[in-house]
């Protein structure tokens, strides 16, 4: 368990990391927005947002596991497929006419 968290931290901390340095340097803001995101707290803050979304999510995995949790799932992608997806194909290949 001890080595599961530790893994873990390294993990969401490199997604965090990895996601700071592409919107850093592969975008094009303005120079105010620029000089904000340059810092070392918004690097830190990436991180720690990273860790906090990926704990809870490992969280809420571990509370979600009960027998109608997969009959639920069936039902909600029975349910995106109708109202969702079928509708958004149609739109993409009729071209909205």
């Amino acid at each position: 368990m001890k080595w599961d968290t530790l893994l873990y931290g390294l993990l969401f901390s490199g997604l965090g990391a990895f996601s700071y340095l592409l919107l850093v340097n592969y975008t094009d803001l303005s120079d105010l927005v620029a000089d904000i995101l340059y810092s070392q707290g918004a690097f830190i803050y990436f991180i720690a947002a990273f860790n906090v979304l990926g704990y809870s999510m490992l969280r809420l995995d571990q509370y979600a596991i009960c027998p109608e949790y997969s009959s639920a799932l069936e039902v909600d992608a029975d349910v995106f497929g109708r109202n969702v997806a079928f509708p958004a194909a149609e739109l993409w290949f009729t071209g909205g006419r």
